[in-house]
């Protein structure tokens, strides 16, 4: 913001909005006083009756970053990440240190640094072995992503979420519909594939996955099983419980998906963290 020679104003910024404006202008044109001094300006614009108060620019920014902290600190909380058991064990480099798939998570970060284009790749797939690294990897992603957008993020374990789901639907109906939050910016679904395949399961499954998928939000899978596998799991044969529509279902949200991560299927490898942090406690 630069100085105006007519009113004699310092570099700052105004902390009010309105037509309080002009009023301030009009005590600023009357002001005699330091230019750089805003305690002055400030106490010349008081005792006119103009309740606004000036603020150095570098002011402002450090305030808009306290604010922008506080905003991420939000929606942190919101997004169900502090509840994971090994929240805050690794860093980056903690991951690395201990044996962590590197390659995994630079094509993560590379995943989410796309993610402003217009053909961006909105889904993320990382399965391999348990104990690998893929929950920290998905929960990563997540938080860098409140941190460096400031938007929404959720994590859902499949199973979990789903039991929360056939609770909602108890209570509103069946027609009560997928609950509002599976709309975030960016949703992880952890853990898919450890489901007991069923019709009302196969229904809820494929009702969210498309809905993701079609309006292209960004969603992070992981799941022990790569993606032949997972639609073998979720298009079982047909039996006396999932008939052959069923089946299909099934196939077509294994579809959506490998359609959602094109480009972006990871497999994590290294080594069993969970060992890895064992014989690090044992010495």
């Amino acid at each position: 913001m630069t100085s105006d020679p007519r009113t004699n104003t310092a570099p700052a910024r105004l902390s009010f909005e309105g037509s309080v404006f002009a009023r301030a202008e009009a005590a600023l044109s009357t002001y005699t006083g330091p230019v750089d001094d805003l305690t002055a300006k400030n106490e010349w614009l008081h005792a006119n009756g103009c309740p606004i108060t000036l603020v150095s620019d570098a002011d402002y920014a450090a305030d808009e970053q306290e604010r922008a902290e506080r905003r991420r600190a939000m929606l942190i909380q919101a997004s169900g990440l502090r509840q994971l058991r090994h929240y805050e064990v690794y860093t980056p480099e903690s991951f690395r240190v201990r044996g962590g798939d590197a390659t995994a998570l630079e094509r993560v970060d590379a995943w989410l640094a796309q993610l402003g284009s217009p053909d961006a790749g909105r889904g993320l797939y990382l399965h391999g072995q348990m104990r690998r690294g893929k929950t920290w990897l998905a929960q990563y992603a997540a938080r860098r992503f409140i941190e460096t957008r400031e938007a929404g993020a959720r994590y859902a374990s499949v199973v979990h979420l789903l039991e929360e789901l056939r609770e909602e639907m108890g209570t509103r109906g069946e027609r009560g519909g997928l609950p509002a939050v599976l709309s975030v910016p960016l949703l992880v679904l952890d853990d898919l594939g450890a489901e007991v395949v069923s019709k009302w399961v196969l229904e809820r499954l494929f009702e969210l996955v498309d809905f993701r998928h079609a309006r292209a939000l960004a969603t992070v899978y992981t799941s022990n099983l790569g993606l032949d596998e997972l639609e073998a799991h979720l298009g079982p044969r047909p039996t006396g419980a999932i008939t052959a529509e069923d089946r299909l279902r099934g196939v077509r949200t294994a579809e959506r998906i490998r359609e959602h991560c094109a480009g972006w299927v990871i497999e994590v490898g290294g080594p069993n963290l969970g060992r890895v942090r064992e014989r690090g406690r044992n010495g």
